[in-house]
């Protein structure tokens, strides 16, 4: 009979003779972040100079985040998996998974604990983003493990670019993501 448990992976526990401490944020490895947000299709310098135009679309985000590496006092590096509820125009579901580079010192921590954080990473959503069609976003190749008529049919409406069906040639899927990029540079001088 084997054994398994998560208790190594989880936070060590308060000794039960210093039952009230708690660990000091920079010592903790996990983290929950729940978040809200609203839509925009502009640029992140126009959202931090407050210039953005925000779309009736909304988004709620639960995150579980895993800090594997400490660069110094001021930045940590985490992986990250978040599920995202949307609402308003959009109405899907989003899970995603992103690597995330953390800045946690600043000058007012001593009274609000802050930290600012940037990521990279992979989404699935439930369907295509109604909003991925503003703005010439970039293109959405779609692989389908066989085909669906409709589904395809519904994705391009909503802006996809093709489809590949599996078993799929290499050659072929970088024809198609080459003309898709092909595609988005020459929407973009128009």
């Amino acid at each position: 009979m084997s054994y398994v448990s998560a208790q190594p992976r989880l936070e060590e526990p308060a000794p039960p003779e210093d039952v009230g401490s708690r660990k000091n944020p920079e010592e903790l490895k996990w983290a929950v972040t729940v978040y809200a947000g609203v839509f925009s299709t502009d640029h992140l310098y126009e959202v931090l100079s407050l210039s953005a135009d925000y779309q009736q679309s909304y988004v709620g985000v639960a995150a579980l985040s895993w800090r594997f590496l400490r660069l110094g006092e001021h930045i940590r590096l985490e992986v990250e998996g978040q599920v995202a509820k949307h609402f308003g125009y959009q109405r899907h579901w989003e899970l995603n998974a992103l690597v995330i580079g953390r800045w946690v010192t600043f000058p007012w921590n001593a009274y609000l604990h802050t930290t600012f954080a940037i990521g990279e990473g992979i989404s699935y959503a439930t369907e295509v983003p109604k909003l991925r069609t503003l703005h010439n976003p970039p293109p959405v190749i779609l692989l389908l493990r066989s085909p669906l008529a409709e589904a395809e049919k519904e994705a391009l409406a909503h802006g996809a670019f093709a489809f590949i069906h599996k078993p799929f040639d290499l050659a072929e899927f970088d024809r198609i993501g080459v003309l898709a990029l092909e595609n988005r540079k020459g929407s973009q001088m128009m």
